[in-house]
């Protein structure tokens, strides 16, 4: 078995690379968080608008565990189909 510290700093500094410019990014202005109007409309495109009044914050879990989901088998599938040839 490896040696967990390392295990731990595999995961640990990989996640630091990915949050540190949107920190920097939302601190200095350049961009903002998203507003109400960008996650409705999420919202519309996700098609789970007539659910009921959500919450904002569900709508944005939401909106990650679908597109994260669909954009990896999405990507499984083009790559299988480029690794067969068709």
């Amino acid at each position: 078995m490896g040696n967990w510290k390392y295990i731990r700093l595999s995961y640990l500094i990989p996640g630091l690379c990915v949050v540190t410019p949107y920190l920097l990014i939302w601190l200095f202005g350049f961009n903002s968080l998203a507003t109400k109007e960008m996650i409705l409309d999420w919202a519309k495109k996700l098609g789970v608008v007539g659910i009921g009044t959500l919450n904002m914050i569900f709508v944005v879990i939401m909106a990650v565990i679908i597109l994260g989901t669909t954009s990896v088998i999405r990507s499984m599938a083009t790559t299988l189909t480029e690794e067969i040839g068709w």
